[in-house]
């Protein structure tokens, strides 16, 4: 492989590594949404904590997230 090729290969990976990055923060952003949502229609944390297979406390974390808070204190 010349140099011209890694320099090709370094963009066209670096390019995709940035897409990936930027669909995962729109996919995490969407299930937040989805999750502020189902919180709005009067869903608990144990029922999507149950839908979902995860713990009540991480339902909790989500659901800051998804408020815009950061971690509690």
């Amino acid at each position: 492989m010349n140099d011209e090729d890694i320099a090709d290969q370094l963009w066209h990976w670096h390019k995709e590594l940035k897409n990936q990055a930027r669909t995962a923060a729109e996919n995490k952003a969407n299930f937040l949404g989805i999750i502020e949502k189902a919180r709005e229609e009067g869903w608990t944390y144990s029922d999507i904590a149950d839908l979902l297979d995860i713990s009540v406390s991480r339902v909790q974390q989500l659901v800051r997230q998804a408020d815009g808070r950061g971690r509690s204190s």
